[in-house]
């Protein structure tokens, strides 16, 4: 069995989920503007594995906890790391965030972890 991928997919478009950004209650990554841009996406829809609050994970969890319970398995997670290896790495996560603070103020207001 063959599964194919497109390049620069959103989480909601691998994994079919109801919460994309044309739903009446959208997933917290549709507008997360903090990952906007990284590994190409646009705001969150490529960073759902680093974001808290997912409706993925039915509650808000630690991102460590979430990726030990949920991403690791996870199809998109998977799609992720094979497309982008290290570079999707949470250091360039966070790397990619910090270069965009003039526009979001400091770190504090990032709700990560």
């Amino acid at each position: 069995m063959f599964i194919v991928f497109l390049m620069g997919e959103s989480c909601w478009e691998v994994v079919n989920c109801e919460h994309g950004p044309e739903s009446e209650e959208p997933c917290v990554v549709v507008n997360y503007d903090f990952s906007d841009g990284f590994l190409g996406g646009k705001n969150g829809s490529r960073a759902c594995f680093y974001i808290g609050g997912t409706p993925c994970t039915g509650k808000y969890i630690s991102i460590p906890e979430k990726m030990k319970k949920y991403c690791l398995d996870c199809a998109f997670y998977q799609k992720i790391q094979l497309e982008e290896g290290v570079n999707s790495n949470i250091y360039y996560y966070l790397k990619h965030v910090e270069d965009r603070l003039d526009e979001f103020g400091t770190l504090e207001q990032l709700p990560l972890i």
